[in-house]
């Protein structure tokens, strides 16, 4: 989840891939992007396990914005609300239903951005 111009918005990546904010400030036309604390959307999503979000942003009346990547394949896999449910979409019914943004999103440089969330396998960042 991140805000651009201060609203709540959907960055929509790889799981191993880590959002570029200055290229989703680009595509988005402003300056103002920045991840959104657990806090600020926590009661939009309280009915979805935190970190479980389907990547349904229109639903919640916040714009969708997906890396191109996801764009080049047939299918999406996602939460669907918990961590134990796994959906399945077509790309083609995904980008229907959704109407995201579609934009090379991801950091390239190899550089880890600052999070509050630890990695699952830390000998991967010390190689």
């Amino acid at each position: 989840m991140c805000k651009v111009d201060g609203r709540l918005a959907m960055a929509v990546l790889r799981a191993a891939d880590f959002l570029d904010l200055d290229k989703l400030a680009a595509l988005a036309g402003t300056k103002h992007v920045a991840l959104a604390a657990e806090n600020e959307f926590a009661k939009t999503f309280a009915h979805i396990e935190p970190g479980a979000m389907p990547p349904f942003g229109q639903i919640y009346n916040q714009r969708t914005y997906v890396d191109s990547k996801l764009a080049a394949v047939d299918r999406m896999y996602f939460n669907g609300g918990t961590h134990k449910e796994l959906l399945c979409i077509a790309w083609d019914d995904y980008r229907s239903l959704v109407h995201p943004e579609v934009a090379d999103l991801v950091r390239c440089d190899g550089e880890v951005p600052h999070s509050t969330s630890t990695p699952h396998n830390t000998a991967e960042l010390d190689a």
